[in-house]
This record gives C-alpha cells, sequence and structure tokens, in this order.
C-alpha cells in the first residue's frame, strides 16, 4: 500500500488482509475491520509509507488506539520501531500487557 501512498495501516488475520487504511484514519479502520468475521483475532500493522517524510506524519499510537485495539477484540499491534511514535509509552504497554494485547517490533 505505501508505493500507492494510501495509507500507514493494514489489519490481517489468517494471512488475509482484511483491510486498508484510507483517509479515514486507523480508528474507523480498526472500527470497519471489527465488524468482519474471521478464524483468528485480527492484527492492526502499522508502518511509514516508502519515501516517507520523516519532519511529518510519522505512524503514531497511543492509548487511544490500545484502548480500539482491545475494545474490537484485536489480539496485537506490528510496528515499525525505528519510525512509530508511541505517545505515553508506558501508559500504553501497561495497558497492552493487562489486557493481553501483543505489540512487537517490525
Amino acid at each position: 500500500i505505501s508505493e500507492f501512498d494510501i495509507g500507514q495501516s493494514i489489519v490481517i488475520s489468517s494471512n488475509r488482509v482484511l483491510g486498508i487504511e484510507g483517509p479515514e484514519g486507523t480508528d474507523l479502520l480498526i472500527s470497519r475491520c471489527s465488524k468482519m468475521s474471521y478464524e483468528d483475532k485480527p492484527i492492526l500493522v502499522k508502518t511509514a509509507k516508502l519515501n516517507q517524510d520523516t519532519r511529518v506524519d510519522l505512524p503514531t499510537v497511543g492509548l487511544n488506539t490500545i484502548q480500539k485495539l482491545i475494545s474490537s477484540g484485536f489480539s496485537g499491534l506490528a510496528i515499525q520501531s525505528s519510525l512509530t511514535i508511541i505517545l505515553e509509552k508506558d501508559k500504553v504497554l501497561s495497558l497492552a500487557n493487562k489486557h493481553k494485547l501483543f505489540i512487537v517490533s517490525i
């Protein structure tokens, strides 16, 4: 999706892409995909775009993202650690751990 400058996130489950982020943003992508049926709990994958201008619009996650993933039944979050901003990192990790939502660096 990166080469088409569509978005920074996709949702996957059971080796299938359930959704691609568009102009609506990550929260609505999560909501949209939570309404689908799937074999395994979905995972949000969030990375920077190819040739991303690192001065603006870097991938960002925070408490709101984690809460949305938990309430939507996701199993985890995969992020590009070198370019993803984690707001309130300690609180994000604590909340994710409390609800057994994994966070992995890719």
